[in-house]
């Protein structure tokens, strides 16, 4: 019994990590392991000449530059990596949310209310950060910064529910 709730939430956690809608099935689960397997030793490796660099920046100019270099280079390794892994998910269709017609209306509103809380999640969280890590409170327009991460949340919402509804597949009946 227990070891049904841990594969319920590990299959839910995938599926969330890699964008994956329905259940994982023994295709879905094996392309993920090797997209993983493949993802891994990428990200090792960037990280891995990410670190050299920045041992040589801190040679050359000083700690600080090289705090910088690691910081750039972790980003741009990351978004590389997960370039890779959402261009392998988008091929193999496995982000495909197969429905079928008669589901189509209440797909698009399951679409459109995830981007909105992607959304919403977007603007709260950029609020909050901007908050706990301001410094300068003299020069700090709350208001403006709030406005400033909620319009942004906003564009991440309604560019997450039109991915979303992209995703939408709907299956003909063979009946």
């Amino acid at each position: 019994m227990m070891e049904n709730k841990k594969t319920s939430w590990l299959n839910r956690y995938i599926s969330s990590w890699y964008g994956i809608s329905g259940p994982v099935d023994e295709y879905k689960e094996s392309q993920i392991n090797r997209i993983g397997g493949r993802a891994l030793p990428l990200f090792l490796e960037g990280m891995g000449a990410v670190i050299i660099i920045s041992l040589i920046v801190a040679a050359i100019f000083n700690m600080e530059a090289a705090y910088y270099t690691v910081l750039g280079g972790f980003l741009i390794v990351e978004l590389a990596v997960s370039g890779y892994v959402s261009h392998q998910v988008h091929k193999l269709h496995l982000d495909d949310n197969e429905i079928e017609a008669k589901d189509l209306p209440e797909a698009k509103k399951s679409a459109w209310l995830r981007g909105i809380r992607a959304g919403l999640y977007w603007g709260v969280s950029m609020t909050a950060l901007q908050i706990i890590t301001e410094q300068d409170f003299s020069t700090f327009n709350i208001w403006l910064n709030i406005g400033v991460w909620f319009g942004s949340g906003i564009l991440f919402g309604l560019t997450m529910a039109f991915v979303l509804l992209g995703r939408i597949k709907v299956i003909k009946d063979d009946e």
